[in-house]
């Protein structure tokens, strides 16, 4: 795994919809995964083993393996070309 400088990474948030109470959920980074600059990624957010996040995305929603997602909100672009 490899989280490259100045990603942001959060594991929390408040109810806006509500009273404002704290909600916690985990990310899960599996092997493989480049989380490359700048990129922002929510609570309970899982990326799958080998997928590429593109700079400054925002990563909303888990990832598949072995995809390239990018944008904000984050998409998927393509599937990694792995030898």
């Amino acid at each position: 795994m490899c989280i490259s400088q100045g990603a942001f990474l959060t594991t929390g948030s408040h109810d806006v919809a509500g009273n404002m109470d704290l909600q916690v959920a985990p990310i899960v980074i599996e092997d493989g995964v480049w989380i490359t600059s700048k990129c922002v990624v929510q609570m309970g957010v899982t990326i799958e083993r080998s997928a590429v996040v593109t700079p400054m995305s925002v990563v909303h929603r888990s990832l598949e393996a072995e995809g390239v997602y990018g944008g904000n909100p984050v998409r998927f672009i393509r599937k990694c070309f792995l030898v």
